[in-house]
Formats: C-alpha cells, sequence, structure tokens
C-alpha cells in the first residue's frame, strides 16, 4: 500500500477545520471531489474513506498541514500489522492538544498605541 505520510506531532491547536473543509481537503487529495466517508475520529484529526479505496488522515488544526497522510488505495485499518504505520498513528493520537491561549485584553490591548511625541 502506498502512504504518503507528514512524520509530525500535530501541534497546538490554532484554530478547527470544519468536518466540511475536512471532507473536501480529503475528496481534493483522493481526487473524488469531497465523496468521502468519515470512518474514524481522533483527537486533532479525522480519517475519511472513498468509495473504491483509498483515505486520507485530515487535521483539524489550521496549523498543522491539512493531510496528514493519505493512500490512493487500500482501506484504512487501525489494527494494521504494519510496524511504521501502527508508531506513526500512535505518536499522533498521543499528541497533546489543547485550545489556544489567548492574551488577557485588560492587560494586552488588540491595538497598538502610539505615543505622544
Amino acid at each position: 500500500m502506498a502512504l504518503g505520510a507528514a512524520l509530525l506531532a500535530v501541534p497546538a491547536w490554532a484554530g478547527s477545520r470544519t468536518d466540511a473543509r475536512m471532507r473536501a481537503v480529503a475528496g481534493r487529495v483522493l481526487g473524488t471531489g469531497g465523496q468521502v466517508t468519515r470512518v474514524a475520529d481522533y483527537p486533532g484529526m479525522a480519517v475519511y474513506h472513498q468509495a473504491g479505496g483509498g483515505f486520507a488522515i485530515v487535521s483539524r488544526d489550521e496549523k498543522a498541514p491539512a493531510v496528514l497522510a493519505y493512500s490512493p488505495d487500500g482501506q484504512f485499518d487501525p489494527s494494521s500489522d504494519n510496524p511504521g504505520f501502527n508508531w506513526w498513528l500512535g505518536a499522533v493520537k498521543g499528541a497533546p492538544h489543547h485550545d489556544p491561549i489567548l492574551p488577557d485584553p485588560e492587560r494586552f490591548p488588540s491595538s497598538v498605541q502610539v505615543g505622544a511625541e
């Protein structure tokens, strides 16, 4: 099975992609134009399958690459006997996911104050 994978830990959440955006991304990489089915849901990512074979693992995090891994054929199998894929999937699933920490607007105003000269 051919597998294109970005070996990375998913960074802290900046913003979340919607399911519709994630489907569109999976459809583009698989060439189905969005005709995909979500088959697995994990913190930080979801797996989409196309009819006839092939799947894409798409990140929810706007700061991460949209496509974390894909295969143009075959089925997604979380109990695969592929040790490299199992290591990668475990590492990505185990990466910390949290909401962004925003600055306190009382202490850090969002506008720039220009001082008098």
